[in-house]
């Protein structure tokens, strides 16, 4: 057996875990990882999971962990999710952007739809009117923007890098993104009346990812990654006048996102989910449950969660009642 690697998340510097072990087994590299603990690998959430079990690391490679999710949101009116997904082999030896697809799912019908294909992030304008997204396309990645009634699309941002990650704002005049158009991943504005382009970080030496506006004011939310698998979560405002760091810890903070009251939901090293103030106060797990990525439903009771068996489903904050909403089966049948 090949030895096996991690990541930082989705991006960063691999580190070899195992090494060879007897009978097609492996053993641990010490990381820090004690019995029981659960390793995520792969580019993206949920493809592999490593068990470290008696001393020795057990790869499960079943069939409904070889799908992996990279964006999920509800739409504003709660009537829907949106979310990005692909199906690989386990090795992603098959692996190509085009594979990655955008699903929208109608709660109340139980209808699953693939909007477009190519896409890794998304965002819902504050109508749910229109649908901003990413795309691949012959090894480019620019910014698109689609009509969710009419379903017609077009070109918004593109042609300076690749162009990622785009965010609305609360009054749905500007998008962020973050791109590579200057060298290196960092954080721009776009004015979608005037489409002026501003550079809201300027770290050279980081990398700036997943930029989430406020749904009610300018203020962003956005993880810096720094190589050392200790990725931060950061806050800056629509002119880029501070950066913040919210997290500030020994952790490895990844994909934040913004609850309706203001708070912010990110994932925490193993895939915890996370919440905390606006101002990086009152840290806590907001469920027991492990996964990574979680968006909160528009009326704060509900949250949704990707699972390790390639589902989406929610959790009752209330109660603490789990309910699959979309199985991997369902999205690739």
């Amino acid at each position: 057996m090949p030895p096996r690697y991690a990541r930082s998340g989705c991006r960063g510097d691999a580190y070899r875990i195992t090494g060879s072990g007897p009978a097609g087994r492996f053993y641990p590299i010490d990381h820090g990882h004690t019995e029981g603990d659960v390793i995520m690998l792969g580019k993206f959430f949920l493809v592999f999971l490593l068990v470290v079990n008696a001393g020795l690391v057990h790869a499960q490679e079943s069939q409904q962990r070889k799908i992996a999710f990279q964006s999920i949101a509800w739409t504003p009116d709660g009537k829907s999710i949106v979310f990005t997904a692909i199906q690989v082999k386990p090795d992603w030896s098959d692996y190509s952007a085009d594979k990655w697809g955008l699903f929208d799912y109608d709660l109340d019908k139980k209808k699953l739809s693939k909007v477009t294909s190519s896409v890794l992030y998304f965002s819902l304008s504050p109508d749910g009117r229109k649908l901003a997204y990413d795309k691949s396309v012959d090894k480019n990645v620019d910014i698109y923007v689609l009509d969710r009634k009419t379903l017609k699309s077009k070109k918004l941002i593109g042609g300076e890098g690749k162009e990622r990650a785009p965010s609305w704002s609360g009054d749905g005049k500007s998008l962020v993104f973050y791109s590579d158009r200057d060298g290196h991943e960092e954080l721009y504005s776009y004015a979608v009346k005037t489409k002026k382009v501003k550079r809201l970080t300027n770290r050279p030496e980081h990398k700036s990812y997943n930029p989430i506006w406020a749904p009610k004011s300018d203020l962003i939310v956005y993880y810096l990654e720094k190589g050392d698998r200790k990725d931060q979560i950061y806050l800056t405002d629509s002119k880029g006048s501070f950066q913040t760091n919210l997290t500030a810890d020994d952790h490895h903070n990844i994909f934040p996102s913004w609850t309706p009251d203001g708070r912010i939901i990110y994932a925490r090293d193993k895939g915890e989910i996370m919440v905390m103030n606006s101002d990086g106060s009152d840290k806590r797990r907001l469920v027991d449950q492990t996964g990574g990525l979680a968006s909160m439903s528009p009326d704060g009771k509900l949250l949704l969660f990707t699972s390790g068996a390639g589902d989406l489903l929610t959790v009752n904050l209330e109660n603490d009642e789990r309910t699959v909403i979309v199985s991997g089966k369902e999205i690739y049948p």
